[in-house]
């Protein structure tokens, strides 16, 4: 049985970096993670341009695909996300209703409304909460830390803090959006109109 040796290395800068790191290095085998490990919430992404940078490192590298050992975080989320949804709104209406302010809940509640309801507001709000699960829980720590200390101004800065971050963060995933779609349409309306030029 042939026997390789093989590293764990570094992911910064895309996965294909760590299969050139681990090349530079000698090895002939490489493990690596499906997501970063240090938090909940974060996908990877299979996008085939990183596919194919990966396999163009490994091939670089003299690393066999089959060499390749693949494992989860350390923590692995296995909830749906209907299931995640229920707890995160759980855990908001909970933090609202300990307030006993019925301008927070009704507020919460519209949120979440919107959330559900609202094809734009939920695409948003799953892009945003992909890209930064790992401040989303930090914000929720702060607001639980403050209630166990019994210090209501700390929680309520850390949730405004949160709310003022979280929908910075919508809005701004929101125009990113927008200024895709008008690239796009330009982009299609540019070739309808280099193709209606060569047609005349």
């Amino acid at each position: 049985m042939d026997q390789f040796i093989g590293a764990h290395t570094v992911a910064n800068g895309g996965i294909h970096m760590a299969a050139l790191r681990a090349g530079s290095a000698g090895m002939r085998a490489l493990q690596v993670f499906t997501a970063p490990p240090q938090y909940y919430g974060d996908k990877a992404s299979m996008r085939p341009e990183r596919i194919e940078r990966f396999r163009s490192a490994l091939s670089q590298a003299k690393i066999a695909l089959e060499q390749v050992v693949v494992h989860g975080a350390y923590v692995l989320n296995t909830a749906t996300e209907d299931e995640i949804s229920a707890i995160d709104r759980e855990f908001h209406m909970t933090i609202a209703g300990a307030s006993n302010n019925a301008a927070i809940i009704h507020t919460i509640e519209t949120l979440w409304r919107m959330r559900l309801e609202l094809p734009e507001v939920r695409q948003g709000h799953a892009m945003v909460c992909r890209k930064d699960g790992q401040a989303r829980q930090k914000e929720h720590s702060d607001v639980v830390e403050a209630l166990r200390k019994r210090d209501p101004g700390g929680a309520r800065l850390a949730m405004r803090r949160h709310f003022n971050r979280l929908l910075e963060s919508m809005l701004d995933e929101s125009e990113l959006r927008a200024l895709d779609d008008l690239r796009r349409r330009a982009a299609e309306s540019r070739e309808r109109y280099m193709l209606s030029a060569k047609i005349a």
